[in-house]
């Protein structure tokens, strides 16, 4: 009989429930009431999601200012009796990061101000050795504290990181390297609630495509949309209404400009409108396939199939368009 049989095994917590990632607003804080040499300790795990200690046990010449990147090939470990140990991270976690011009910046000036710890160069640390894993809780308790933040524990920077590289589109093999993952699998089971599904990739595709396709004229009916108004009406220019069934009048601005997707979206809505004096005028129009040009403020050329006077400046056509509000156009 195995004795194991009856031993129950503990409850795991899915992964998206006990996972806390700080926002950007909690990490840029508590980078600014960080000591100093604590900031860029917490800037390693927060912008190259490395563990605490990976980043207590990274030397200067671990560090390429040249190629931007940085060797993690050690990490920093407490044993019995309150010393330390510097041994090989985990197993795969060898890794060379890549990092951004703004970490590099800040490690650069990190060298300038404070310097390094000892003959081998320690970026943090005292008496020639690198930080204690105690050192390194109280320089992340008292920042928390000074940033009035709870709740929030060291190795969650590295969350924070991952879920950054998983919004820009990062994939797997490419997370799984950066974090120093042994397996994909590690990186998919404990990252996979925070990976774009395919739902996600789909609404941003067809966005993508409307954009292309649209421009901002895409984001004409959002909430800012508004009926125009009885001045926004009168500006129309006569030659926008003959080509087609598919011809739209269009707004044109006091100064001549050509009007903006937006309001061509409300001309064309006030056009189609069922019964609206617009449409009167584009069917009209339409029909007669009249070319006129502007003569000056209220006035038309004579054009082909009769005398075309202004609608909004002529008592008679005022009447003819207030007519076709009420009973639709007139039939040619």
């Amino acid at each position: 009989m195995d004795p194991t049989d009856t031993v129950r095994l503990p409850r795991r917590r899915r992964a998206d429930a006990a996972m806390s990632i700080p926002t950007p607003e909690e990490v840029g804080l508590l980078m600014a009431v960080a000591e100093e040499q604590a900031r860029t300790f917490i800037a390693l795990c927060a912008f190259a999601g490395l563990r605490l200690g990976e980043a207590a046990a990274v030397q200067l010449n671990d560090v390429n200012f040249v190629r931007k990147t940085l060797n993690v090939t050690r990490q920093v470990q407490r044993v019995t009796g309150g010393a330390i140990d510097v041994r090989s991270p985990k197993y795969g976690s060898e890794r060379v990061v890549h990092l951004a011009d703004g970490l590099i910046d800040l490690v650069a000036q990190h060298v300038a101000d404070i310097g390094t710890v000892g003959a081998e160069q320690w970026l943090f640390g005292e008496d020639g050795e690198p930080p204690h894993q105690n050192t390194v809780g109280y320089w992340w308790r008292k920042a928390l504290q000074a940033a009035g933040l709870s709740g929030i524990k060291l190795h969650d920077p590295r969350h924070f990181y991952a879920s950054g590289l998983l919004a820009a589109g990062c994939d797997v093999v490419t997370v799984q390297r950066s974090l120093g993952h042994a397996k994909a699998t590690t990186t998919l089971n404990t990252y996979a609630h925070l990976w774009p599904t395919a739902e996600d990739r789909t609404r941003a595709a067809a966005q993508s495509i409307i954009e292309a396709s649209l421009g901002d004229q895409s984001t004409a009916d959002g909430p800012d949309r508004h009926s125009p108004t009885h001045d926004e009406a009168r500006r129309i220019q006569p030659s926008a209404m003959v080509a087609g069934p598919t011809t739209f009048p269009q707004i044109a601005s006091e100064d001549g400009r050509k009007a903006s997707s937006r309001e061509q979206s409300q001309e064309r809505q006030l056009c189609t409108a069922p019964g609206s004096v617009r449409a009167g005028i584009q069917h009209q129009w339409r029909h007669r396939q009249v070319s006129s040009q502007w003569e000056g403020p209220g006035k038309f050329e004579r054009a082909p199939g009769g005398p075309i006077t202004p609608w909004h400046d002529s008592g008679y056509n005022r009447a003819t368009a207030e007519s076709w509000s009420r009973n639709g156009p007139a039939k040619d």
